[in-house]
């Protein structure tokens, strides 16, 4: 392939990346050789292709193309990390992990990872409770996380009546208002359907999918409702 059949399908491959048509774009993707390409940028976008066509295996190997020509920095590892556990490979997962918090040790995405590590391990539930609760002691929640910890309370709930240990006042506040999380997501995902976002970033959600339905990135919001606050 020459340079200037080289540059016409990068042309295509950014239009149809742009307009959310992954599909299409896999099909360029596919007629290329990406060891010979030394574009970092470029190699992110074409491992974000094959993720969202989820070809797990091709995007971590793109991308880890991207992370040997430059220092693309601690959002690669986050990625690569989330396509580790996506392929089921949880000690390069762990790996990327370790790499993040070395270079980023002060950033509170660690716990997110962490989070989904401990998820796709099979942790019990309160190593899953505290790794949430650090993290939103340093972050304020969107109605996605929080969500996710509510329905951990619940269940820890239920393990904690049958021991005769009430919840904490905090602990019990998040499992009140858990339907109220629940209805704030559905009603978001479906506006975000509705307006067809086609580009919208889904890493922090997509690695672990414990509730499909539920992959909306609540991020986007300008103002949050508060579950104590007149829904009318």
């Amino acid at each position: 392939m020459d340079k200037y059949e080289f540059n016409l399908k990068v042309e295509q491959l950014n239009k149809l990346v742009k307009s959310g048509d992954y599909k299409a774009a896999m099909r360029i993707t596919d007629t290329i050789d990406w060891s010979r390409v030394h574009n970092a940028g470029l190699l992110t976008t074409v491992s974000e292709v094959y993720e969202k066509n989820d070809e797990y295996k091709e995007a971590r190997e793109v991308l880890l193309l991207a992370y040997d020509r430059a220092p693309v920095g601690k959002r690669a590892l986050y990625r690569l990390t989330m396509l580790a556990i996506k392929e089921g490979d949880i000690a390069e997962a762990e790996a990327y992990y370790r790499e993040y918090i070395e270079i980023s040790p002060q950033d509170s995405r660690k716990y997110l990872m962490e989070y989904h590590i401990a998820v796709a391990k099979g942790e019990d539930i309160h190593k899953k409770i505290r790794i949430l609760e650090k993290y939103s002691d340093i972050e304020k929640m969107d109605e996605q996380w929080k969500y996710e910890l509510a329905q951990l309370y619940a269940q820890a709930a239920a393990l904690k009546e049958s021991t005769g240990c009430p919840l904490s006042s905090k602990q019990q506040e998040q499992v009140d208002n858990k339907e109220f999380y629940e209805d704030r997501l559905n009603s978001l995902a479906k506006q975000y359907e509705s307006e067809n976002y086609p580009n919208l970033n889904l890493d922090d959600m997509s690695a672990y999918k414990p509730r499909e339905e539920k992959r909306t990135t609540i991020s986007l919001i300008d103002e949050e409702e508060s579950p104590n606050e007149d829904a009318s």
